[in-house]
């Protein structure tokens, strides 16, 4: 492992991450500032009134009810704005995984690596505008992964452990050098 520090107190303190994981987590911000350009940016240029005069005459055609335009603006912008926040918190998750798992949280690399792997099965079945980021995100879950990533990621965990009261037997080779 990678810059080992002794602290005051005698204890270790926490190690530098190493390079796989360090340019991991910088891909997942990455990817995950460009997805949140491209949804914002898509919903400041979407054409609400448009949307909702295509839903109105789709509803009518169907008998559903006569829809007023101007009531159905607001409603399909509110759900519009509702819609695209939760898409925007389901697109970030990845993000969030990368900096728990920068945090020694084990699960949160195998959620990752389950979401990339969705990800790039919907990527093969349609075609993807955003190939390159899916590949980003495939290149950082790949470099999760790595044996240098997994040891500093488990021993983050050992750490939160041992500092949370539990792993008492961890304790003693973290608080002194070998």
């Amino acid at each position: 492992m990678s810059g080992s520090l002794m602290g005051r107190d005698g204890r270790r303190q926490r190690e530098t991450p190493p390079a796989p994981l360090r340019v991991a987590v910088a891909l997942l911000l990455l990817v995950g500032l460009v997805v949140a350009v491209q949804f914002i940016v898509t919903f400041a240029t979407h054409d609400w009134q448009d949307f909702a005069a295509r839903a109105s005459h789709t509803l009518e055609a169907k008998g559903v009810f006569e829809v007023r335009i101007p009531a159905m603006v607001g409603t399909t912008v509110a759900l519009g704005v509702g819609l695209m926040l939760v898409a925007l918190v389901i697109s970030e998750l990845p993000v969030l995984c990368g900096w728990l798992v920068f945090r020694g949280r084990v699960w949160a690399r195998i959620l990752l690596t389950v979401l990339v792997g969705l990800t790039a099965i919907l990527s093969l079945t349609e075609p993807s505008p955003t190939l390159a980021l899916d590949a980003a995100s495939i290149a950082a879950t790949v470099l999760l992964w790595l044996p240098s990533s997994s040891a500093f990621i488990h021993a983050e965990h050992a750490r939160r452990k041992v500092r949370a009261g539990r792993g008492a037997s961890d304790a003693k080779s973290l608080a002194r050098p070998d």
